[in-house]
Parts: structure tokens; C-alpha cells; sequence
């Protein structure tokens, strides 16, 4: 049987592949820190549970594009929550999570793709399966990863000399792997580039309710609405992945061929998102102050657990980019290269296998993002710490509503994070004392 060619370059997703590696391992008995899979781990809210148990009994077909009042409340939702002026409800698309929309659209547009080294795994993954050329352009690592202009700008005139065709560029913040979210002049310049280019941008925003602090998360649709797409779901700041519900807002303008192409795309493959699931999230779409709330507390949690692990990170003298949203750090070990040449570890990948056999710490190499191997990359979730199962969540989420004290919810209720940075802690004291 002779599979497509363009398959042979397309692994499985391996954030998936390493959850149900840990899972395996836990299945066994083994002690396994998990740093490897970006779940948001926090209970459903009961108000949603409701919602999901009142409709129940919803089974028929739904339109390919999602339920009309549905539409209305996530173009509402927009406006308030991403700065966005009026949305049209007839340009937002809905689909089983954003992955499903991303496919979609790639599917759709014609043009070579540009990704950021790193990236999050399924960009590349999904513009292959879609047929696209792939172009890569480096972050800035000195500067905590923030976008290189010429970098970036020089790979989208090369790709549109190969092609003859605009680029699309990929954009996420806050980011996945990093941590990190792009600034209000950085999406300016973005912008600004892009126009003059003609090039579409889809923009992931997936993490846009979880930011650190006082950081505030900026959508470069407020600057370029005509080229820019974007992707959002409930997955991250509702801890619902397994819901798979995502949506999608196309440009502006963007034309009723692009919505027919969508709707015979979705028609022909899924017919729609389960009904159940459509009429239960249209509560988190309305205005709910408990939802609300729980969003900042939630936030609130992921900021405090991700702050203590990075901390450690740098205490131990790990390069690592400062967290800014979402719940990722990427810690680099370039600068450790001749110690660890000592002990045959050369890559990214020989790294993370040798964290997860020696001191049982399971994270994923920078490769798998799109990193070159001999900088010795990490990607670390602090999701899953301390929350390994539905009840010590529920214990976590109750524990940090009784003291919110940062200080006093890591110590007394994250034995599992502590014993995580101490294990760092004891890597580098191993590899720097052999």
C-alpha cells in the first residue's frame, strides 16, 4: 500500500506521544515528574458541568459552522476580551479544537508557510499535511526569543522569490514553547511588514486569557484586520482539552468564498462539533462572573507554579527565557555543552532521555519544536505537577482558594514541583562535580 509522499515527513504530535509515554510509565509504577504535555489540569467548573448535563440529550446534526447564537457570543467575547472593534458573527468558524480550524485554513489558502524556530510541534506538522512549502526563520535567543525583524522578513522575500506566491506567517503569543508574548511594537512592525507583503498571518491565541503579572496580551488583528486569522479555544484558560472546541475568526473582508470553502470542508469531514458541546460552552461565552473569576484564579495559579520553577532554573544558572503567559518555560543548555560532551549527551533529545531514565524527570527536547540539537533545548509544562489526577487537582484549586499566598500554596501543597527543581538542582550539581 503506497502512502502520499508528503506523508514520510510527518511524525505524530510529540506532545501526545510523551503523555501517553508518562502515562504508560505511571501505569507501571514509576515515579515520573511530568514536564512534558501543556494540559491545563484545573477542574471543569461546576456552572459548565451543568450546562454539559442539561444538554445532554442534544443529538442532532448542528450547522458545519457552528450554532448562530453561539457565533454571536463568541463575536462578543472578541470585543471584550481581545480589543477587537464590532465581529462579525457569520466570520467566526467553529471546529474540534483549533488544531481542526488550523488544518482547515492551510487547506484552503495557497502560499509557502513561515514558522519561528521553535514553534509549537503541529504548525509544521499541519502545513506539511496540507501540501505547504515550509520556511524557518530564528527567534532571537540572546533576547529572550523575541522576533528577529530581518530574520523574520528575510525569510518571507525568500520563500515569496521561490514561490511567486505572499507567505503566511504563524504567529503565537503567549508562546508555545517560551513563555514569552510579543510586545505592542513587535506586532506593530509584524503588522506593518505583513501589509507591505500582502501576507496573511494566522494568529494563535489560544493562551491569550493566561498572562503573568502585569503583562497584557496584544491581537495583531487590531492592527492588520484585513490579513489576519485568528485561532482561539477553551482548552487552556477553561482547562477543557478534552472538549475539543475551538474557533476560528477569518479577516476582514475576507470574502463569502472563504466561508463556503470552510463550510464544504467541515460538511464533508466532521459535520460539525458535537451538539452537547456547542450548547454547553455557550456559557463560558457570556457574561458569568463566576467564570470570570475562575479564569483570573486559575491564571493566577498557573503564574505562581511556573514562577517558582523558573526561579529555580536561574538560580541554578539555567539560561532561560522569563515567562510571560501560558505555562511553559525553555530552558537552553548550549552554554553547558563541553560538560555535558563529557557524559555523551550532544542533543536536545540525548538530554531529555537522559533526564527522564536518571532522574525520572520527563520533559521534551527543543528539536521537537523545530531547535537545532546541539542547543540543547527544553520545553517544561508546569501544568501537570501536583495535579497528576482529577482529585489532587480539586485539592490544589481548593487549597489556593483558602491562601492565595504564593509562598505558602508552593510549600505547603507542591511536593511534586519542589521535588521537580530539586532534581534539576541535583543534575547540575552531578554533571558539574563529575
Amino acid at each position: 500500500m503506497k502512502l502520499k509522499e508528503h506523508f514520510s515527513n510527518v511524525k505524530p504530535s510529540a506532545t501526545l506521544a510523551m503523555n501517553q509515554k508518562v502515562l504508560r510509565m505511571w501505569s507501571k509504577g514509576k515515579n515520573v515528574f511530568h514536564l512534558g504535555f501543556g494540559e491545563s489540569r484545573f477542574p471543569v467548573h461546576p456552572n459548565l458541568v451543568q450546562e454539559l448535563t442539561v444538554h445532554a440529550t442534544k443529538q442532532s446534526y448542528l450547522s458545519s459552522l457552528g450554532i448562530n447564537e453561539l457565533r454571536e457570543k463568541i463575536s462578543v467575547f472578541f470585543q471584550e476580551n481581545y480589543g477587537f472593534n464590532v465581529v462579525d458573527p457569520d466570520s467566526i468558524i467553529i471546529g474540534i479544537g483549533s488544531k481542526s480550524l488550523l488544518h482547515t485554513i492551510l487547506s484552503i489558502l495557497d502560499g509557502p508557510v513561515l514558522l519561528s524556530v521553535p514553534c509549537w510541534v503541529s504548525y509544521s506538522s499541519i502545513a506539511k499535511l496540507t501540501n505547504h512549502p515550509v520556511y524557518r526563520f530564528y527567534l532571537d535567543d540572546k533576547r529572550s526569543y523575541k522576533v528577529n525583524l530581518d530574520a523574520l522578513f528575510d525569510c518571507a522575500d525568500q520563500a515569496q522569490n521561490d514561490t511567486g506566491k505572499p507567505p503566511i506567517l504563524i504567529l503565537n503569543s503567549p508562546n508555545n514553547p517560551t513563555g514569552r508574548m510579543l510586545s505592542k511594537n513587535e506586532i506593530k512592525d509584524i503588522a506593518d511588514g505583513a501589509r507591505k507583503r500582502n501576507m496573511v498571518v494566522l494568529s494563535d491565541e489560544i493562551y491569550g486569557l493566561i498572562t503573568h503579572g502585569d503583562n497584557s496580551h496584544d491581537s495583531i488583528r487590531t492592527l492588520y484586520p484585513e490579513g489576519t486569522f485568528i485561532f482561539n479555544g477553551i482548552s487552556k484558560h477553561l482547562s477543557l482539552g478534552g472538549w475539543r472546541f475551538g474557533f476560528s475568526l477569518i479577516p476582514d473582508n475576507a470574502g463569502q468564498d472563504l466561508v463556503n470553502a470552510c463550510d464544504t470542508i467541515i460538511s464533508n469531514i466532521w459535520s460539525c462539533v458535537p451538539a452537547p458541546i456547542q450548547h454547553a460552552v455557550m456559557r463560558a461565552f457570556q457574561p458569568d462572573d463566576e467564570l470570570t473569576s475562575y479564569i483570573i484564579t486559575c491564571t493566577r495559579m498557573h503564574d505562581i507554579r511556573t514562577r517558582y520553577l523558573y526561579d529555580h532554573l536561574t538560580d541554578l544558572n539555567i539560561p532561560c527565557p522569563e515567562p510571560q503567559g501560558a505555562f511553559y518555560l525553555y530552558p537552553n543548555l548550549g552554554d553547558k555543552k563541553q560538560i555535558l560532551d563529557k557524559i555523551n549527551i550532544t542533543t536536545g533529545i540525548e538530554l531529555a532521555e537522559f533526564l527522564l531514565e536518571k532522574y525520572e524527570l520527563a520533559t521534551l527536547p527543543g528539536e521537537a519544536f523545530g531547535d537545532n540539537a546541539e542547543n540543547l533545548s527544553l520545553r517544561l509544562a508546569t501544568s501537570y505537577l501536583d495535579m497528576e489526577d482529577d482529585a489532587k487537582a480539586k485539592e490544589i484549586l481548593r487549597a489556593y482558594q483558602k491562601d492565595p499566598i504564593s509562598v505558602n500554596f508552593i510549600q505547603k501543597h507542591h511536593p511534586r514541583t519542589q521535588e521537580a527543581a530539586n532534581r534539576f538542582g541535583q543534575f547540575m550539581n552531578d554533571i558539574v562535580s563529575g
